[in-house]
């Protein structure tokens, strides 16, 4: 009987030197045959090498006491247009999650956490393109919308959807009968409140 070959990653070099994200180079054996392999990273070279991985980033899944879910759209270069999708955002060097929900909430939507109902395990983005990996968290909220506190960089709509609006986005992509470019982690959040 013949030995099983192992996959692996032989080295890993950086490619690039960016402030966010970079890319790297892997040569791996996939089922013992020679491969390279490209994919993008938040983390440093030594961290990647040392396997030592930390949550990249919060994705908040928030709803108003009456049920409504808060969404946003927002400018995506890699999509050439908008995405409608959760508010997130990085997660500083020492901040936890919690602070960083909350951060990131008043920053693009002006609202405040009130209650934190759940908080998921890290989550892998796309585990083919790149190591990222987020922690939902799902919260009620309260407040008035503003995008005072967003960045330069960010071009954010705010969405309070209702229940004939979250039906409509979960089965059909469309939001008041236009078709958005829907990120997955909002639609599953849509199917926590498709048939209440």
């Amino acid at each position: 009987m013949e030995k099983e070959k192992k996959s692996r990653i032989v080295c890993i070099n950086q490619m690039t030197d960016e402030k966010f994200i970079n890319l790297f180079e892997a040569d791996v054996e996939i089922k013992g045959e020679p491969k390279r392999w490209v994919f993008a990273s938040r983390n440093s070279l030594e961290d990647i090498r040392k396997g030592e991985q930390k949550p990249d980033a919060v994705i908040i899944a928030a709803t108003f006491k009456n049920g409504d879910m808060v969404f946003i759209s927002e400018f995506r270069v890699p999509l050439g247009g908008r995405e409608f999708g959760l508010p997130a955002g990085l997660i500083d060097d020492g901040e936890d999650v919690i602070t960083a929900a909350k951060r990131e909430m008043k920053e693009e939507t002006g609202l405040d956490i009130t209650e934190v109902i759940g908080i998921s395990p890290p989550l892998y983005s796309s585990g083919g393109m790149t190591d990222e990996n987020v922690v939902m968290v799902y919260v009620e909220v309260e407040g008035e919308f503003s995008t005072e506190g967003n960045e330069a960089s960010e071009d954010i709509t705010i969405h309070r959807v209702n229940k004939e609006e979250r039906s409509e986005l979960f089965s059909h992509g469309t939001y008041c009968g236009e078709e958005v470019k829907l990120g997955n982690r909002a639609y599953s959040f849509l199917a926590f409140g498709v048939g209440e």
